[in-house]
């Protein structure tokens, strides 16, 4: 017998649903298209279920930043585009040189 999700797995599947929604609109029509209700309703639910999570198109694309930035770190990290220890032992001004280097080297290689 399989577990039911509780609410806040429930909450994080239809967040990122709803995430994955907004980022696939951006890419095929760009973000003026994205509108709360279009997102909603590509993600399976309501207009209003994305302004009660997100609160407004801004926030929503805070949050698409967020997310997009979040899985590119982790995957940097995790194919060691960008090494950690290096990122640590730099300074500040390093480490703002060395994030966009590793991006920008991914997009060359098209890594995504």
């Amino acid at each position: 017998m399989s577990k039911r999700p509780n609410q806040a797995e429930r909450t994080e599947a239809s967040d990122s649903a709803m995430l994955k929604a907004a980022i696939s609109i951006i890419a095929n029509e760009g973000h003026y298209s994205m509108a709360l209700i279009k997102v909603g309703k590509t993600a399976g639910f309501t207009g209003g279920l994305v302004s009660y999570r997100f609160g407004s198109k801004s926030d929503l694309l805070q949050a698409v930043s967020e997310r997009i930035l979040e899985l590119w770190n982790n995957k940097t990290l995790d194919n060691k585009t960008l090494d950690n220890k290096t990122l640590i032992a730099s300074s500040g001004i390093e480490q703002l040189k060395l994030i966009p280097d590793a991006y920008l080297n991914d997009v060359k290689n098209r890594c995504y």
